[in-house]
C-alpha cells in the first residue's frame, strides 16, 4: 500500500455505512501494513461539533437540526473544508462520510480531492432494498426518526431523490465507485472494501 486511501462511503439510512467507515479508519491506523494515520471526517459529527461553539451561525444551524430542516449547501461544505484546511496534512488516508449528498455538491467535493492531490478516491456505495433499510431503522428507533414509518419513509426517499443522483454523478466523472452489498454482515462488508482496496491485515 503505496500511496494513502481516499474513501467516500455512502448508502440509504440503515446501510451502515458510518459503521464501516469507523471500520476502514481503525484497520488503516492500527492493522494495515501501513504507519499512515487516518482523518475520518463524517459531516453530521463535525456539524454537532460546531453547534457546540458560540455564535449567530451556530445557533442557527442549531435551531435547523432541531427542526428537522435542511441546511443550505453551504454549511456541510464549509465544515468538512474546515477540518480538511485545519487538520489534514497531506499524507493521511481520508475516509469521508456524509460529504457531497446533494448533487451540486459533488463537483465541489471532487475539485477539493484534486487540490489535494487525491483524485484517485474510492466511492464506496453499501447497496440495501428499501425493506431491509426500514427494518433497520425500526431496530435504532433512533429519536429523530420519530418513532413513525413516515419519518423513516421520508429518509429513504431523501436518499433516492438527492445522493444517488450523486453517486450517479461519480460514476459520469469517471470516478471509481464501488457497490457493496450491505446485506451481508458486518464483517463481510469489511472484507469486501478491503479487498477493493488492495489492503490485507498485517
Amino acid at each position: 500500500m503505496e500511496q494513502p486511501i481516499t474513501a467516500l462511503f455512502y448508502g440509504v439510512s440503515g446501510a451502515g455505512k458510518g459503521t464501516q467507515a469507523e471500520l476502514l479508519t481503525k484497520y488503516l491506523e492500527l492493522e494495515a501494513p501501513s504507519t499512515t494515520p487516518a482523518l475520518y471526517i463524517e459531516t453530521g459529527e463535525a456539524l454537532r461539533g460546531f453547534i457546540r461553539t458560540e455564535g449567530h451561525t451556530q445557533r442557527l444551524v442549531g435551531e435547523y437540526l432541531s427542526q428537522g430542516k435542511l441546511l443550505p449547501s453551504f454549511m456541510p461544505i464549509y465544515v468538512w473544508t474546515t477540518v480538511l484546511v485545519e487538520q489534514f496534512g497531506g499524507t493521511e488516508h481520508l475516509v469521508l462520510d456524509g460529504l457531497a449528498r446533494r448533487v451540486m455538491e459533488v463537483p465541489i467535493l471532487d475539485a477539493a480531492l484534486t487540490f489535494y492531490g487525491r483524485s484517485n478516491y474510492h466511492v464506496f456505495v453499501l447497496d440495501i432494498s428499501d425493506d431491509v433499510a426500514l427494518d433497520r431503522l425500526r431496530l435504532r428507533a433512533r429519536g429523530d426518526d420519530k418513532d413513525n414509518e413516515a419519518g423513516m419513509k421520508s429518509k429513504i426517499t431523501w436518499y433516492r431523490e438527492n445522493v444517488v443522483p450523486c453517486i450517479n454523478a461519480f460514476e459520469d466523472m469517471g470516478r471509481m465507485v464501488h457497490h457493496i452489498n450491505g446485506e451481508q454482515s458486518i464483517e463481510a462488508i469489511h472484507q469486501d472494501i478491503l479487498a477493493v482496496l488492495g489492503v490485507t491485515k498485517a
